[in-house]
């Protein structure tokens, strides 16, 4: 294997077995770590996305867009990361780890303010209270302004990997609720890409999978029913969900060779240097993006 890997780095001609599933899947667990979440989130999410696109009877077009746009969902997470630190004052990591698993009512995001915010909070922001009331009275332009970082930098990045515009699209509107609760734009219903929406429930379903079980889940997700969720999305889900397989698989170290066979076959593409010199600048500003002082740092090392 090192003997194959060294020919094709000095030859610098792109492995013709490389497709760019298989390289984005494997950066994905970077994406898992500027979210929070357990490595292989992005995946788990994707193959849950995948599955209840087939059962919808989603067209070719629409999985392969589905396929990306939830693998790389999380494109522009970093670039919120400095803000979620210093309005919480705290750890931008566990803080977004946690909040994925608060409540939909808008109490529960009292409470984690409450008990989560202001840890690392100095005197000159007023101390832990301080921080506590800022985020209290000012809830919405600081939600929509760190929310919209991450979905337009996430969108434009896909571009930047040469996506389509249904694949930055659905990136974009990830956090749009059916009811229209969401941010940043608080569009509702069928105005929310359905890749969106269907990105939405395979991320909170496998946030709460990988925490509190299957069961944990699809309460979580039958809760969001009508609100955050397409209800006609919720029904299917459901009955996909049912039997104790569904989980098994999820959780299987098996998965990521099952989601490669998800992928659409007429979607499947090989990467050639140029597009692979162009994954690994954008993964790069991923990175760079997660502080004001690294910005630019991939770039100028490499």
């Amino acid at each position: 294997m090192y003997q194959n890997h060294k020919s094709h780095f000095a030859t610098g001609t792109a492995a013709p077995d490389t497709s760019l599933a298989e390289i984005l899947g494997a950066f994905s667990y970077a994406l898992d770590l500027t979210e929070g979440q357990p490595a292989g989130h992005s995946q788990r999410a994707c193959w849950i996305a995948m599955r209840l696109g087939h059962m919808i009877g989603l067209g070719t077009d629409d999985l392969g867009a589905l396929y990306y746009a939830v693998l790389l969902k999380d494109l522009g997470c970093s670039a919120n990361a400095a803000r979620v630190a210093q309005v919480f004052a705290g750890n931008d990591v566990s803080l977004k780890r946690d909040f994925k698993l608060i409540g939909p009512d808008p109490e529960h995001f009292g409470h984690f303010v409450m008990t989560k915010a202001g840890a690392e909070a100095n005197a000159v922001e007023g101390g832990q209270q301080g921080v506590i009331d800022n985020l209290l009275a000012n809830a919405g332009p600081i939600m929509c302004d760190i929310i919209d970082t991450r979905c337009t930098r996430g969108a434009d990045i896909a571009r930047q990997l040469r996506f389509s515009d249904d694949v930055a699209s659905a990136i974009a509107a990830l956090d749009e609720h059916w009811d229209g609760s969401g941010l940043p734009l608080g569009i509702s219903g069928e105005a929310i890409p359905l890749a969106a929406r269907i990105a939405l429930i395979a991320q909170l379903a496998d946030v709460f999978f990988m925490t509190e079980g299957g069961l944990a889940a699809r309460r979580e997700v039958l809760r969001r029913c009508g609100s955050w969720f397409d209800p006609a999305l919720v029904k299917p889900f459901m009955a996909m969900t049912a039997e104790p397989d569904f989980w098994r698989a999820l959780g299987a170290r098996t998965l990521p060779e099952r989601l490669s066979m998800l992928e659409p076959e007429d979607k499947r593409l090989p990467v050639d240097d140029d597009w692979l010199a162009d994954i690994a600048s954008a993964f790069g500003q991923v990175i760079d993006a997660k502080s004001a002082f690294t910005s630019g740092h991939s770039t100028r090392v490499g």
